[in-house]
């Protein structure tokens, strides 16, 4: 990465280029968004125990310096571990706010009205809440009313999994990013689409990490190899009517379709889902549905 290659490099980079690292936050449009969503949506409240905030600043810190732009995204889910020590922070903030507010000229009674209307607002604006504009605007399929509204195709997809995946929990799954069923979590090794289908992946052998295994390593002082050889996926799930991913990188997905200025993306992701069907038996397929089986044995 653009800090250094690893964590002494990194850590040395921090210390004598404090100028650029703050050059780097303050000068990408993202990022500043990203602060100002977290902490206006407060009210800035939370920075007036600075204190409290503590906890959050690796997870701040790590967003901030991240060149992947998920990771300061503040509707994602690398902004969870912030929401306790800033709705701490928030709350034991609120006397100090008080009293600042009682030192304007501001009116005294309209302290809660104004705060309360704010926080309103910032939700009404930014959360995915039933009372948001996302929620009834079709600008992210994510969180659309659409998503929550129930169709047949819910039924149809988990038919066709427990019908055609078998329950063995060893098989191997490489599935799209937003395909989520609680079929699935009966499975061990479940990796993102297209990994394991455009070439091998390793897997983390996690019945090793218990205490058996923190005992072996204790009395051997040596770390087992906990990461497997690299293996094609069994089965590969596809929903081509839901938005499209990449591993993790996705596109602007409104009216069931990435965006034209996408062009790039869509044929990079068109492109492997051919190679898939190329490589993988397609067992069964529907309304945009697709799994697709392992051909044993076969060079992919």
């Amino acid at each position: 990465g653009w800090l250094g290659n690893s964590k002494q490099e990194i850590i040395l980079f921090l210390i004598t280029n404090p100028y650029s690292v703050l050059l780097e936050i303050v000068t990408n449009q993202e990022k500043v968004k990203y602060v100002l969503y977290i902490f206006g949506a407060l009210g800035f409240i939370p920075l007036l125990r600075p204190i409290i905030l503590l906890p959050a600043i690796p997870i701040l810190l790590i967003s901030l310096l991240s060149n992947i732009p998920e990771h300061h995204a503040y509707n994602t889910h690398y902004t969870a571990g912030l929401i306790a020590p800033l709705i701490m922070a928030f709350s034991e903030g609120l006397p100090t706010a008080r009293k600042l507010w009682d030192k304007t000229i501001c009116p005294n009674h309209l302290f809660t009205p104004t705060l309360i209307g704010g926080l309103l607002v910032c939700h009404v604006l930014a959360s995915p809440s039933p009372i948001s504009r996302i929620f009834f605007i079709e600008k992210s399929w994510f969180y659309h009313y659409s998503v929550y509204l129930p169709s047949e195709r819910p039924h149809m997809i988990k038919s066709a999994l427990t019908k055609h995946i078998p329950a063995n929990p060893e098989i191997i799954i490489s599935m799209q990013n937003t395909l989520n069923s609680g079929y699935l979590s009966k499975y061990k090794t479940i990796f993102v689409f297209p990994h394991a289908v455009n070439e091998k992946r390793p897997f983390a052998k996690i019945s090793q990490l218990d205490w058996t295994g923190f005992w072996n390593f204790l009395k051997h002082k040596k770390l087992e190899k906990n990461v497997s050889n690299p293996v094609w996926a069994d089965y590969v799930i596809l929903d081509l009517k839901k938005p499209w991913f990449i591993t993790s990188l996705g596109c602007h997905w409104v009216g069931g379709t990435c965006l034209e200025s996408q062009q790039e993306f869509t044929s990079k992701f068109s492109s492997l889902v051919e190679k898939t069907a190329e490589n993988f038996d397609t067992i069964y397929e529907n309304d945009g549905f697709m799994i697709l089986k392992n051909r044993s044995n076969q060079t992919k």
